[in-house]
């Protein structure tokens, strides 16, 4: 490679590096550094495929992450095995306290963190109130904001509670919104976001879906652990036999909502005797207050403990159909043709509804009955929902952010 000879600055570009040459000496542009903020469970497994896919790229980029332990309980199994290296760790959490004390204690630790670290971006995903202060703390700071899963829309805010607004309020000051599918990128178009700022790069919780299940499938060692687990768990053939798999835990679900949810299980369970329902509880001590008394009620009602994250997929690949009130599951099953009955009134997640991968029966007990009846009894039904084409991406989202991210940064 020439060395410029030139006396005023000129760039050089070389295997994709940008360089700045001065009077015949190269210097190599300085590395982006990244902040990666996530307190969930479900951020933890949709940041994992980009913090993966930032560590491939160490040339461009420096990662720093830091988690807030929102689920503390739920993630650090989690981090371990996908062997994410923490930075920081805020441990905001404590026993009552409200939205408004979570909220302050966040942007308390956060902006100390982003002092420390003054990073050049700051990473944020989905709609969680880490996702939200860490956006807020970036703004403060002036630091570009990045937001994985953005454009998703209930245009209702207060279903999801409090997520439509943190959502909302972060793409409104992102520099860089990577929305999972066109009409994510829609709906940000229409509230006036930047067009060359929005980017359609399908959802990160694919690729970890396929990639966690690609590693079951091939690893006879891990393959075996897994199965070990799920059978000391579960007391039935789970591998051969019929059964329907239930998450839920939406704060807007707790109460009358999920009273009727239980209600409708508890006569599924009873009318379907020879049908298994499995339900991995959220520890919420308000969901498994509502739920408690299933498992004691019928033989073929299981309540078990939270599961690991490849449990979980490997159970989700082998159920029969799903009900959910959550979000990632309404994109996750679809991938592994599973029909879903959404225990929602409203979604974000609307193409799903759309394409017919995804039922909204809500928290009405007749249609929660009805709905799962039908996939159980009605062999056409089952296979026009199982067969259909998954809307949120094939399991690449994370190596476009990336890609995108130096295309941008480094033009």
């Amino acid at each position: 490679m020439k060395v410029c000879q030139a006396k005023s600055p000129c760039i050089l570009r070389f295997r994709g590096f940008c360089h700045v040459v001065t009077f015949g000496t190269l210097k190599l542009k300085k590395k982006n550094k990244i902040l990666l903020i996530f307190g969930t469970r479900p951020e933890v497994i949709k940041m994992a495929p980009v913090f993966w896919e930032l560590s491939r790229n160490k040339d461009f980029f420096e990662t720093i992450t830091c988690i807030t332990s929102q689920h503390k309980s739920l993630i650090l199994k989690l981090i371990s095995s996908f062997k994410i290296e923490v930075n920081y760790d805020l441990r905001v959490m404590k026993p009552g306290q409200s939205l408004s004390d979570l909220t302050s204690s966040l942007i308390k630790k956060l902006n100390a963190v982003v002092k420390e670290v003054n990073p050049n971006l700051i990473m944020v995903q989905g709609d969680t109130i880490s996702s939200y202060a860490g956006a807020l703390i970036a703004f403060y700071n002036d630091i570009k904001i990045c937001h994985i899963e953005a454009g998703l829309r209930s245009f209702d805010m207060r279903a999801p509670f409090p997520e439509e607004f943190y959502r909302k309020s972060i793409s409104t000051i992102s520099h860089f919104n990577f929305a999972p599918t066109k009409l994510n990128k829609m709906n940000l178009l229409k509230e006036g976001g930047i067009k060359e700022n929005i980017f359609i790069t399908g959802n990160t919780v694919i690729d970890c879906l396929l990639e966690a299940l690609n590693l079951y499938n091939n690893d006879e060692i891990i393959k075996k652990k897994v199965n070990k687990s799920l059978d000391s768990i579960i007391n039935f053939d789970w591998q051969s036999q019929k059964f329907i798999l239930i998450t839920g835990h939406r704060r807007e679900n707790i109460g009358k909502a999920f009273e009727n949810i239980m209600l409708a299980l508890s006569l599924l369970a009873k009318n379907n005797p020879k049908i298994k329902f499995v339900y991995p509880i959220h520890p919420n001590p308000l969901v498994r207050n509502s739920f408690s008394k299933l498992t004691k009620q019928f033989k073929n009602f299981l309540l078990i403990e939270p599961l690991e994250y490849l449990e979980f997929s490997v159970l989700m690949s082998k159920c029969f159909f799903v009900m959910t009130d959550s979000g990632g599951v309404q994109e996750e099953a679809p991938s592994l043709g599973k029909p879903v009955l959404l225990m929602r009134d409203k979604t974000e997640r609307i193409e799903g509804v759309e394409k017919g991968v995804v039922k909204m029966v809500g928290s009405n007990v007749q249609s929660i009955i009805e709905e799962a009846n039908l996939l159980l009894i009605d062999k056409n039904e089952y296979m026009k929902m199982s067969k259909i084409s998954n809307p949120y991406g094939n399991g690449k989202a994370a190596k476009k952010i990336v890609n995108i991210l130096k295309d941008r940064l480094y033009e």
